[in-house]
């Protein structure tokens, strides 16, 4: 599709030299907020990573050799998806940021319609293939660690099937392009707290050693008061309540709020990695989880 556009359009400078339409301040804000966006529609990869690379062979190798695949592939997304809009100010002075938008282009002759029914073809099939990847399999895990009894990897999936064909009703938010990227800001502010929490933990404060029994006993020395750990708890519903106000503002724009919480969530991708990241490690530093820092610690 891409050359497509780009050969009709034949023209290279005009493509990628469109004047911008946003400038100074708002060119900046807009960028960070984009950035935000598009960072934290991957956060669920990288936290479902270990689903399937604790299978790998090379052991830990098959983690760190996916460190570069993320922002290559989005950096050569965004650059064929920047040839498209240009391509199409050139042809038809407006924007194209769905290729569905595009399809209509090619209704005029029969080759062009049979090129739109495969192209749909493959996006059904990239579809299926994201959401058994990225989504049931990775909710069937998480959900069977709360009720193992019962709960299996596949009666997850199929949970996720449920919930996510029509409890979180996508056609909605797969509407436009505002509305998705206004979905993924919103789902980043939970996502990027947790991301940040875990690296702190594994990293600084276990220092990579970890009693891998006791990760699943009950009574084990990860059980901490009442089962939680209070620092992690307090930490996610900071940064996700300072969020919220521009969660509300940017679900319904009728609710106003100050200007320093509209750009606040706006970079939540940055306040939350980093804010959440050194607010964890100083409350562990001044409040140690002891019950569970040595992994020697006997089971009562």
């Amino acid at each position: 599709m891409v050359v497509w556009i780009c050969v009709k359009a034949g023209d290279l400078q005009g493509i990628f030299n469109q004047p911008a339409k946003v400038s100074g301040r708002a060119h900046i804000w807009l960028w960070l907020a984009t950035f935000s966006s598009t960072t934290n529609s991957w956060l669920t990869s990288t936290m479902n990573m270990s689903d399937y690379s604790r299978f790998a062979k090379t052991g830990s190798r098959g983690q760190w050799s996916q460190a570069l695949a993320i922002p290559v592939i989005k950096t050569i997304y965004a650059v064929l998806g920047l040839a498209v809009v240009g391509s199409g100010r050139v042809l038809y002075e407006t924007d194209i940021s769905s290729p569905v938008d595009m399809l209509p282009y090619w209704g005029n002759t029969g080759g062009g319609r049979f090129l739109a029914f495969v192209c749909a073809i493959l996006w059904m099939l990239a579809q299926i293939s994201c959401d058994i990847s990225a989504n049931s399999i990775p909710f069937g895990h998480d959900v069977m660690s709360f009720v193992p009894a019962w709960m299996t990897v596949r009666r997850g999936s199929l949970l996720c099937l449920l919930l996510g064909a029509w409890g979180m009703v996508p056609w909605l938010i797969v509407n436009s392009a505002d509305k998705f990227l206004s979905f993924m800001s919103a789902y980043g502010v939970c996502i990027s707290p947790i991301c940040s929490i875990m690296i702190a933990d594994y990293f600084l404060i276990r220092r990579r050693k970890l009693n891998l029994s006791d990760l699943y006993h009950p009574r084990g020395c990860y059980r901490y008061r009442a089962g939680i750990n209070w620092r992690s708890f307090v930490t996610e519903f900071s940064f996700v309540g300072i969020n919220l106000p521009g969660v509300i503002n940017n679900v319904n724009p009728s609710v106003l709020i100050p200007s320093g919480l509209a750009y606040l969530y706006q970079i939540n991708w940055f306040v939350n990695t980093l804010g959440s990241f050194l607010v964890y490690w100083c409350l562990c530093t001044l409040w140690p989880p002891l019950e569970s820092l040595d992994p020697r610690v006997l089971r009562e």
